[in-house]
């Protein structure tokens, strides 16, 4: 069972085991009736192997409370189009596949951005929830990941309830949990980079609220259309810290919230920093754009020392967590990890991050043929 503590900046819904996962569904698909709900679900051609995304799809299929459905695909080819539409089809409910670098949307991109394809997964995530404000339909949109193998819909329930609700109006949740499986932590991005990270840069900038985030690299947000609307999105792996970052500038103060999905998360795992690819591109595109919205300019070492201060101290309060809980001690390989991210850092400081993409709502009041074109994708 969760824990009920508030944070000072964010307010926190927690799991505390009240809510039937069946009760909880039938009231979303009651609320969903006056305020419909649209999930959009970024995906790569290789989550088609393996059976995990036709599961997820299922899933939301049961869900009962999912009015349209936007699968927002990069790095696929024709015959996972097909084969992702098949999918999205059987489903009781509007269904599109966004194929974001395949030759029907290269228009779109040239159009929506002065350039080719964007790739990334911030690009990816705003084609898709621009393709439902496009339409028009649902007024709350919900993002989540593909690949999430614990995945049930009452995970999707917990993370659309805040701004569906009357009682509760939120205008952006975003989803967190734990992850431990196989008797180890995972999150290394999170643990061992992002938060120390954070404590680093101790409340600069619009990075202050994100240490009171419980998960800030979380897949999963939801929020109400109009809201999203007015969002800039960051184009690439950033999307996650630059999106929250947005939030902070736009969303009114008791806006935001933070929901516990799920008593425990499971996805497919990114290889080790150790192997010099995985998450270190990921942690450089995150570096970068936190170190430029806290306003870090100039000595990269002293940046990189507070960091490594911070993370020193974290790895103890990690190692300790795990000998309490009788899992295994991965020290030895997050000082490794530790080591890269920290070589990662130093070449962040000073850099301009990615440059973010347009606010659906002005890119459609200037180019009204988007909404066409978008509306119409499938």
């Amino acid at each position: 069972m969760s824990d009920f503590y508030q944070h000072r900046r964010v307010a926190t819904l927690h799991g505390l085991g009240g809510r039937a996962p069946d009760a909880l569904c039938a009231e979303l698909s009651a609320l969903a009736e006056r305020r419909p709900l649209a999930l959009v679900m970024p995906a790569l051609g290789q989550e088609l192997e393996g059976g995990v995304l036709g599961e997820i799809l299922e899933e939301v299929g049961r869900s009962g409370f999912v009015s349209e459905l936007v699968l927002s695909m990069n790095a696929v080819d024709a015959a996972g189009v097909a084969e992702a539409r098949r999918l999205v089809r059987r489903l009781p409910l509007a269904g599109r596949v966004l194929w974001n670098d395949g030759a029907p949307m290269e228009r779109f991109w040239e159009v929506a951005t002065g350039a080719g394809y964007r790739s990334g997964k911030g690009a990816n995530v705003w084609a898709g929830v621009g393709a439902v404000l496009a339409r028009g339909a649902c007024r709350a949109v919900a993002v989540h990941d593909s690949d999430i193998v614990s995945y049930r819909r009452e995970l999707l329930a917990r993370l659309a309830l805040p701004v569906l609700h009357p009682g509760l109006g939120y205008g952006f949740c975003k989803g967190y949990y734990a992850r431990v499986g196989g008797g180890r932590m995972f999150g290394r991005l999170t643990r061992l980079f992002v938060a120390p990270l954070l404590w680093a840069l101790d409340g600069g900038g619009a990075t202050g609220w994100l240490a009171d985030f419980r998960y800030p690299l979380a897949g999963e947000f939801a929020a109400r259309a109009d809201l999203l609307a007015e969002l800039e999105f960051p184009a690439g792996w950033d999307l996650e810290v630059g999106l929250l970052c947005e939030v902070a500038r736009r969303a009114g103060e008791g806006e935001v919230c933070q929901a516990e999905l799920a008593p425990n998360y499971e996805h497919k795992h990114r290889a080790s920093p150790e192997g010099g690819g995985g998450l270190l591109p990921l942690a450089e595109e995150i570096g970068v754009r936190l170190f430029a919205e806290a306003g870090v300019v100039g000595d990269g070492e002293r940046a990189v020392a507070a960091y490594r201060a911070a993370v020193e101290q974290l790895l103890g309060r990690y190692r300790h967590d795990a000998l309490a809980n009788g899992l295994v001690d991965t020290t030895g390989e997050d000082s490794e990890s530790v080591r890269r991210f920290a070589e990662v850092l130093a070449g962040c400081v000073g850099r301009e991050p990615a440059a973010r993409l347009p606010a659906w709502a002005g890119l459609f009041r200037a180019r009204p043929e988007l909404r066409e074109a978008l509306s119409g994708r499938v």
